[in-house]
């Protein structure tokens, strides 16, 4: 055999000496091919060997070919067992996981986590390490505090903003903080570019109280006593409008600008602020419509009206579809169930019908025949049609606001849209004008200004039909319905004038900063971008008034700029624009106003994904997890997210030197502990006492123990009472 095979092959693969390009007759490819295959393959199978072998050799090589043969079916044995081997371990993996409790998702992450390291050559350690809780709860202590240190490490070098927000969790009451930051990275194209970050830089336990020095004093933890610069660096902070964060004098917004010594912007979350604005205005819809959701939802938490209700879809060949949980203070939940109801809504009216029918399920208080009669009324139908539409579009833009990354500029833009949307509804079109602030100041709910400012009923139905949803065509084509026009354009004239009424007092489109920051977009006419740029460094006093001249200067060369390209390939983001501009032209100045107003605050939404995130890491098995572990867990989740690409976390080799010293404080003391029980079992065995001089020796405040009958129960008990102390 060794006798074919060129030297330099291994493990059966190789040249053949007999048919290599050197001893063939033809050397083309067919021949290079043939004679780089395996070469087993090539003995046993190839006819251009059996011809290069001279005849004398034929018999020997026919003696090979069995011994391959032999060797080969060896080989496929041990293969066999081999990965019959791997597969029940394969399965009794899965299984363990299972019995832990872990979803497929959870398991299937994990498997392919590990096939990856195991491909790199990587997983060496899973036999080295022993996996103890111990370990485990450490390693998480280590990495959660340097990516803290990370953060405020990043905070202190930038400029940033905060959200707060606090929930209550397994009995805790925990206050989390987000901060906002700019980060520089680079992209595919190995080009410098800027994107915003998003960290949880505290989470902590708020103890008796929850007033506004608690929160201040939980920031000034978490925040301020790192680094002095991490307080000059900070210019906003948004909340969700509780009484204890917003306001004068007590509140965590009052102190904060009592102890800054700088200008900085506090937001209203948008968010917050749409859902208080939308469910005021529904409170004032009539009680039929309220008391329909709610009577409607309420009976439906039954499994068997669902099932009843799954029945009747059934029948009517339609799939099974139930009512969406509805909850009233939840943002979206409102909309979110009236579209289900709508798409239902035949089913529910041929449920109603055949409840009350067959007396089937036990009625309670529930007026089936009223239900029934609602929903058959038509005109009732287009009512729960309209008021889902208006919701759908508030959820729609509540959904936007919601984006950690959303970018500065389209806080005004988001802002605009809704306020306008809803002015379109039922404003007569020539009165809206271009700056929708100045309908912010009118009463909407003064019949005289809904005369004046509001379009006729007719006309407002038309818009309606023609323009929002077509499903409302019937109130303007179906004669059966004229009577109840009036009623409808009535009924939603009068909420749209609240609607419009909360959505003034409540959205900051008025504020000043709000107004100014649509600049990074660059689209504004120049004396105006010019205006809107030197009132934003005036307000954040970003630049002192003696470098006004140069600032002014920059931003003439900038208006200068053909930016129509850059705008087109920055795809509506302004951090991207920037960058580009930043690689053609050499500012000074510009580039620290556009990354401050970058970092301003757009919503704290982002505080609600880590309450969403913490209830499912903290759960009723786990509901012993001290607040400091819950934020190491939250932060390496995040970082796992942050990296989703490679799937890695990164780990500095200080991070290593800090587990290696505590794994040898913790051997040290077990050592110690085993020491302790080891000397105390040789000075028993040393002294030879009885039992109760033993005991006496170590309680010496029980005087009167030798009047005591020792069982063995007892003095176990005692025993290990004292080795515990």
């Amino acid at each position: 055999m060794k006798s074919f095979i060129i030297k330099g092959s291994k493990d059966g693969f190789g040249q053949c000496n007999l048919c290599s390009p050197q001893k063939s007759q033809k050397n083309d490819k067919k021949v290079l091919e043939l004679a780089t295959e395996n070469i087993y393959n090539h003995i046993l199978n190839s006819n251009q060997h059996e011809f290069n072998t001279p005849k004398q050799d034929l018999e020997k090589l026919e003696q090979l070919r069995d011994e391959i043969r032999k060797v080969k079916a060896q080989k496929k044995k041990k293969s066999k067992e081999k990965t019959f081997d791997m597969k029940n371990n394969y399965f009794e993996f899965i299984s363990y996981c299972l019995k832990e409790n872990l979803t497929f998702s959870q398991i299937a992450n994990i498997g392919q986590y590990l096939h990856q390291m195991a491909l790199s050559n990587q997983s060496g350690f899973l036999s080295v390490f022993s996996f103890t809780e111990k370990e485990i709860a450490k390693i998480t202590q280590i990495i959660g505090s340097h990516l803290i240190n990370q953060i405020k490490e990043e905070i202190s070098q930038n400029k940033f903003s905060f959200s707060i927000d606090s929930v209550s969790n397994r009995g805790e009451n925990l206050c989390a903080i987000r901060v906002k930051y700019l980060e520089e990275f680079e992209d595919q194209e190995k080009l410098t570019r800027t994107r915003i970050k998003n960290r949880l830089v505290g989470l902590t336990a708020l103890k008796e109280s929850s007033f506004g020095k608690d929160y201040f004093n939980i920031v000034e933890e978490n925040l301020f006593h790192f680094d002095k610069k991490i307080e000059e660096n900070l210019v906003g902070f948004t909340h969700d409008n509780a009484s204890n964060l917003s306001g004068s004098r007590m509140r965590l917004s009052g102190l904060l600008r009592q102890r800054l010594n700088h200008y900085f912007f506090y937001l209203p979350d948008p968010c917050h602020c749409l859902n208080l604005a939308v469910s005021k205005a529904v409170k004032e819809l009539p009680n039929k419509i309220t008391n329909f959701i709610d009577s409607l939802h309420n009976h439906f938490i039954s499994p068997q009206r669902k099932a009843s209700l799954g029945l009747v879809q059934q029948k009517q060949g339609k799939p099974v579809l139930l009512l969406r949980h509805y909850v009233k203070h939840r943002w979206l939940s409102l909309g979110t169930s009236l579209e289900r109801v709508i798409e239902i809504w035949s089913s529910l009216a041929e449920y109603m019908d055949c409840v009350e029918n067959e007396k089937t399920l036990s009625l309670d208080d529930f007026d089936f025949k009223k239900f029934k009669g609602l929903f058959e009324d038509q005109a009732f139908y287009l009512q729960i049609v309209f008021l889902s539409t208006i919701m759908n579009k508030m959820n729609e833009i509540n959904m936007k606001f919601q984006s950690p990354t959303m970018e500065i500029h389209k806080l005004k833009s988001k802002l605009n849209e809704v306020f306008q949307w809803v002015c379109k509804l039922i404003i007569i079109p020539e009165k809206i004008p271009k700056d929708l602030t100045e309908l912010m100041n009118v009463n909407w709910t003064n019949k005289s200004i809904q005369e004046e400012w509001f379009m006729k009923s007719d006309d407002f139905l038309v818009f309606l039909a023609e323009k929002v949803e077509t499903k409302l065509e019937p109130l303007i084509l179906a004669q059966n319905l004229n009577s109840k026009k009036q009623e409808f354009a009535t009924l939603f004239q009068n909420f749209l004038a609240k609607l419009l009424k909360f959505l003034s007092i409540h959205l900051s489109l008025k504020d000043e900063v709000v107004q100014l920051v649509d600049f990074v977009e660059l689209k504004a006419p120049p004396h105006i971008l010019e205006n809107k740029i030197l009132k934003f460094n005036n307000l954040f006093q970003i630049f002192p008034k003696e470098y006004i001249p140069q600032i002014t200067q920059e931003i003439t060369k900038l208006v200068n700029i053909d930016i129509t390209k850059d705008q087109v390939l920055s795809k509506n983001s302004s951090l991207h624009l920037w960058d580009r501009i930043e690689r053609i032209s050499n500012f000074k100045y510009l580039p620290m106003i556009f990354r401050m107003a970058h970092v301003l605050p757009t919503s704290s939404a982002d505080v609600e994904a880590t309450f969403s995130q913490v209830k499912l890491i903290r759960t009723a098995i786990r509901n012993r997890l001290k607040p400091e572990t819950l934020h190491s867990l939250l932060l390496i989740c995040e970082e796992f997210r942050e990296n989703n690409k490679d799937k890695r976390i990164l780990i500095p080799n200080y991070l290593i030197e800090q587990y290696d010293e505590m794994i040898k404080q913790l051997n040290q003391a077990e050592s110690i502990a085993k020491g302790n029980f080891k000397s105390f079992i040789f000075n028993v065995n040393k002294r030879k006492k009885n039992e109760e001089d033993l005991l006496i020796e170590y309680d010496e405040n029980i005087e009167d123990i030798k009047q005591e009958e020792f069982t063995p129960a007892k003095k176990q008990c005692i025993f290990i009472s004292f080795l515990i102390s």
